[in-house]
């Protein structure tokens, strides 16, 4: 399967839209800045991110179907350490999903950790 890529424009766009600022609060010069609060680093490393958790080299734990709103739901977790029932009303999805998402997501995380970090 060829990854699906996405820019670090879309994903910032994206991005904040799902935590609530709409499409006209998005064209604005703060951008970056609302990405970072929200998520914990640049749409640029994420639209990277999201084509690594594609490959095939992770075998199992590989995301094969990614999906760009648990992606995004997780590395908001992983930012705001929001509980689920919070994460509901702006994710618009149930615990059950939010919680087995986010722990998907950061298996695939942690795969990548010996791929990617070199200390």
């Amino acid at each position: 399967m060829v990854p699906k890529p996405y820019t670090a424009e879309q994903i910032q766009g994206f991005g904040l839209y799902l935590v609530g600022f709409t499409p006209e609060s998005v064209a604005v010069s703060t951008n970056a800045e609302r990405f970072c609060a929200c998520y914990g680093a640049s749409a640029q490393a994420y639209s990277i991110i999201w084509l690594d958790i594609q490959r095939a080299e992770l075998g199992d734990s590989q995301i094969v179907k990614p999906s760009v709103i648990h992606f995004m739901m997780t590395l908001y977790w992983l930012k705001s350490y929001q509980i689920e029932t919070r994460m509901e009303g702006i994710f618009r999805l149930s615990c059950k999903t939010i919680r087995s998402s986010i722990w998907r997501y950061l298996s695939v995380f942690q795969a990548l950790k010996s791929k990617k970090v070199c200390e």
